[in-house]
């Protein structure tokens, strides 16, 4: 270490061996990654040093100056921050790169020297670390790949290698910041009037604040202890436009308050249950407190028993997420054909004058009938506080029942 805290990186001056990543405790596959020895490089400091919450390790400045590329290899038990800081003369930071890290996730980046000095930056997140590794490397590094079975974060600079379709590891969780959805719904009477595609009926009404909401059944069988549903899961946004749930113990046809508000609700599904390869007895509401508005319902089926779970073909993008709709399956009636709409509302959150929320139909059809899904080769892209839904009505004089479904990626919106 010289005075100016700038520690000099060993002259390349043949191959030499580089450390496997790994860190005790974890058994994520994956979380060994090895480099190409005969590219040679230099392991220029490695920390195990755990975080507390909101912790924060620094490296020492290192001249690189000699080495064509530096290299990170963090693994960590709790999420966190990474940055890759250069410098011209070891002092002052004149660019940093930011990267995500996922709990559990191993992170290694690898990026050209555009600077002679180099060190990194960890910031940990809202936990304390009980596992912690983090190796900075500089040298002739190759491209880097990741096995099939690795996790690999949103902002991943790997070459993948993988077996399987990417949509078959974002659904395995196999992509950090990206989740699988599908959106269903069913209307048993579409008529001329144009109504939301949900077991409802009619349009929803979407609240401009978050308020309180309670759900009841139809039947005093979904009740603790009962042979229906026992328990029902809220699934929705906060005040805040932040993902929440919340699952209340059902009390038959008495009402059951939710301790949480809501600005938006989009799913209700029967999460435990009385009886064995059965679901709700009764039709299950979740409506504004007070006996007011419905927001979701649980539908029952004479015929087919209880549904399990909501019809409602709505969602609203969260706060700091992205939509990217795939496609979009629909089946109607026979003979009884109708105009389909999906509707994006962005910037929902706006409820002043002037309003800045665009509510338009970017995919309609007209005069539908039969069965058939729509795949889109350039999937649309949503930004977070933004309403979807699936509406229709009858494009002749008969009424006739809707199903429809969606499926979209949602991502991280870094």
């Amino acid at each position: 270490m010289s005075d100016s805290g700038v520690t000099r990186a060993p002259d390349q001056t043949g191959p030499s061996e580089f450390e496997l990543n790994h860190i005790t405790g974890s058994n994520l596959p994956g979380n060994k990654r090895g480099l190409d020895t005969s590219l040679g490089g230099s392991v220029l400091e490695k920390n195990t040093t755990l975080l507390s919450a909101g912790g924060e390790y620094l490296s020492s400045w290192h001249d690189v100056s000699t080495f064509p590329s530096v290299m990170m290899a963090i693994l960590a038990d709790q999420d966190g921050t990474a940055y890759f800081q250069f410098s011209s003369d070891g002092s002052t930071v004149e660019s940093s790169l930011q990267y995500n890290v996922f709990a559990s996730i191993n992170e290694v980046h690898r990026l050209s020297v555009t600077r002679p000095y180099c060190r990194i930056r960890y910031l940990n997140g809202s936990a304390d670390q009980t596992s912690f590794s983090s190796t900075f490397m500089a040298g002739a590094m190759p491209a880097l790949e990741a096995p099939r079975s690795l996790p690999v974060g949103q902002d991943a600079d790997a070459q993948l290698v993988r077996n399987l379709p990417a949509n078959i590891d974002i659904v395995l969780g196999k992509y950090s910041g990206w989740n699988a959805i599908e959106k269903f719904g069913f209307n048993a009477s579409v008529t001329t009037s144009l109504t939301d595609i949900w077991s409802v009926g009619g349009v929803l009404p979407y609240p401009t604040s978050a308020e309180s909401v309670e759900i009841l059944s139809s039947s005093s069988a979904d009740t603790s202890g009962g042979l229906g549903a026992q328990t029902v899961e809220i699934q929705g946004l906060d005040a805040n436009w932040d993902l929440q749930s919340e699952t209340l113990t059902m009390n038959g046809t008495t009402a059951v308050a939710s301790t949480k508000t809501w600005i938006r609700i989009f799913r209700l599904r029967s999460k435990s249950r009385g009886t064995y390869d059965a679901n709700n007895l009764g039709t299950i509401t979740c409506r504004v407190s007070g006996g007011g508005a419905t927001r979701a319902e649980i539908p029952y089926d004479s015929t087919f028993g209880g549904i399990g779970s909501s019809e409602m073909t709505h969602y609203t993008v969260p706060n700091g997420k992205k939509a990217l709709i795939t496609s979009l399956f629909y089946s109607v009636e026979a003979s009884k054909p109708i105009n389909l709409y999906a509707i994006f509302k962005q910037n929902a959150d706006d409820v002043t004058t002037p309003f800045t929320g665009e509510r338009y139909p970017p995919i309609s059809f007209r005069n539908l009938s039969g069965r058939d899904k729509i795949e889109f080769p350039y999937p649309y892209l949503i930004s977070g506080k933004s309403d979807l839904k699936i509406q229709a009505y009858a494009s002749g004089a008969t009424t006739g029942f809707v199903s429809c479904r969606y499926h979209m990626i949602i991502i991280d919106d870094v």
